[in-house]
């Protein structure tokens, strides 16, 4: 009988709703995320970024538990997109050796609880479907690198190569249209 009353407790505490703390601004350019006994500090490149792109993809992400990352977004440049409506229209072919050459990849933390609505509520989850692709522009920071990490009280580290090429990005508004 324990071993059941366990069980339940375990299955009842991951069902419960993660409630990320945005701390903010703890620095110059040093940026935290935080729940419970997690813990993300994060530095920032010092300047602000748009990026204005097409999203072919949305996938969710854990959260606290992939440090803060709410969505990973598979984009196009417009041009890469109207190219791919030349080639492709809006067939549903599988334009995967097309996306291989020309599709990028974002992932998104919220600076805001505001902003983390507007990017969990982003699902666009066939890339195949161009019908269903979206126009967005970001403003935000660059992720420079991880200063310091705790995972459920754990020290955690990502290699800064993990942060090249602006990766990963503190969103400060996000805007979505039909493409």
């Amino acid at each position: 009988m324990v071993l059941v009353t366990v069980a339940v407790v375990f299955f009842y505490k991951n069902d419960q709703p993660e409630i990320i703390t945005y701390d903010g601004m703890l620095g110059v350019n040093v940026f935290e995320v935080s729940e419970a006994d997690s813990r993300f500090q994060y530095e920032l490149e010092e300047e602000f970024l748009t990026l204005d792109a097409v999203a072919a993809m949305t996938g969710k992400n854990s959260g606290i538990r992939e440090g803060g990352a709410l969505l990973t977004v598979h984009l196009l440049s417009h041009q890469a997109a109207d190219k791919f409506a030349e080639t492709y229209g809006r067939s549903g072919h599988c334009p995967a050796p097309f996306f291989n050459q020309h599709a990028g990849q974002k992932i998104l933390i919220a600076a805001s609880p505001a902003v983390e609505a507007k990017i969990t509520a982003w699902d666009l989850p066939d890339y195949r479907m161009s019908s269903t692709w979206e126009n967005f522009t970001i403003r935000g920071q660059c992720i420079k690198r991880l200063k310091q990490g705790k995972l459920e009280g754990e020290d955690v580290q990502i290699h800064e190569s993990f942060f090249n090429d602006c990766r990963f990005i503190l969103v400060n508004e996000l805007e979505r249209s039909p493409h």
